[in-house]
């Protein structure tokens, strides 16, 4: 959907599955044990959000010029689709640091229901380091997108 879309839908592409790509190799492995990574019904949830939103943005503007520019200002629709789009992966990025760089964190994690310490790994499980990860994960996806709005625009500006 990212070539139909523009650059922006494009950009969270390259971004979130350079991560997911060494989480999809382990998945295919033959040796790999259940619970370590990614199952392809995993993969599946995380993008379907994500396409149907791609997808009802190409369906709203099939017959319209998409220019990014009014997506900040008069067009709701655009905006809407937009900001969940990047909202969605934001999340999905974020939980995935949190899961993969939280289990580094040095003291054990804090289950979220009972607030008592459970190994690393644990589901539910939250950690200083993981709640950074996250943090980090979700902004990086934000300032993917802010930068590739401002490289659509300037793709479709006229030269002068």
């Amino acid at each position: 959907m990212g070539t139909i879309n523009g650059v922006i839908w494009t950009s969270r592409s390259f971004v979130y599955y350079l991560w997911f790509k060494s989480q999809l190799e382990k998945t295919l492995e033959e040796d790999h044990q259940e619970g370590g990574g990614r199952t392809a019904i995993q993969v599946f949830s995380n993008d379907a959000v994500g396409t149907a939103l791609a997808i009802a943005f190409q369906y709203v503007y099939w017959n319209t010029a998409y220019r990014p520019a009014t997506l900040f200002t008069s067009d709701w629709r655009a905006s809407t689709i937009l900001f969940a789009y990047i909202g969605h992966y934001a999340c999905c990025n974020g939980d995935t640091w949190a899961s993969e760089l939280g289990i580094l964190n040095k003291s054990w994690p804090t289950l979220i229901t009972t607030f008592k310490k459970v190994p690393p790994g644990t589901n539910g499980g939250v950690s200083p380091l993981g709640t950074v990860a996250s943090l980090a994960g979700g902004f990086l996806i934000g300032v993917t997108a802010a930068i590739s709005v401002l490289v659509q625009l300037a793709l479709e500006s006229p030269l002068s």
